[in-house]
């Protein structure tokens, strides 16, 4: 008896969940609940400005987003950006597995990767490849001594946090 209640329970559940992922995955109403999540979860950082142009999620739970629009809050105003492309190489549950959730992501003038893991053992590392950016567009970083600067940069950035506390920065502009 116990058993055939069990596996009932799991069946539902397992039914369940294959049912909601596939109503997700091709759902209108996706990109939206994706777009409030988002805002949600970086509210702090973005002020709900974060616009969501595609959003997709495959077979082995990748996520593809397109065309990812915001701004960034700093301490001399807001930032805007635009993120043209956001795919992840593996799936979703990596971000609790030892290598952790890899993504990639493009810009007009950035591109680069991150890996993400959460829970005890949690890191952030982050590799971004500057193909040519101009100063006046960094100007908010420090405007006091990139005013009036101007050029183009190039370059790689490297940073990593973890549970450690060690924090790398690494700049070769």
């Amino acid at each position: 008896m116990r058993r055939g209640v069990f596996f009932t329970l799991f069946l539902v559940t397992a039914i369940s969940l294959f049912s909601s992922f596939l109503i997700f995955r091709h759902s209108v109403w996706a990109r939206p609940l994706v777009e409030i999540a988002l805002n949600k979860t970086g509210k702090e950082f973005f002020q709900d400005s974060l616009r969501l142009g595609h959003f997709h999620i495959d077979r082995r739970l990748g996520i593809h987003l397109k065309d990812l629009r915001g701004n960034l809050r700093t301490e001399t105003g807001e930032v805007p950006f635009e993120i043209h492309s956001l795919d992840t190489e593996n799936s979703l549950a990596n971000i609790f597995q030892k290598k952790g959730l890899k993504l990639f992501f493009k810009a007009e003038e950035i591109s680069g990767e991150a890996r993400y893991r959460t829970g005890k053992g949690w890191f952030f590392d982050l590799k971004l490849d500057i193909h040519e950016l101009g100063l006046e567009e960094v100007k908010w970083i420090n405007p006091e001594n990139l005013s009036g600067a101007s050029g183009r940069m190039k370059g790689r950035i490297e940073f990593r946090a973890d549970a450690q506390n060690e924090i790398h920065l690494q700049a070769d502009l």
